[in-house]
């Protein structure tokens, strides 16, 4: 006989801890694109992102 042992706490910080990996993604994009919008940006970090490519 064996007897599989999950932590129901476990499983559920699990499915929270996905939850927030998955929205920070989205709002890491949402926030880019703000970002964009609503500050100018500038020379310097114009050439600094062309050559971090």
């Amino acid at each position: 006989m064996q007897i599989n042992f999950e932590p129901v706490q476990l499983r559920k910080a699990n499915k929270k801890l996905d939850k927030h990996i998955l929205s920070a993604s989205v709002h890491k994009e949402t926030n880019a694109v703000y970002k964009k919008g609503i500050f100018k940006e500038s020379l310097w970090h114009k050439l600094l992102s062309i050559f971090k490519k």
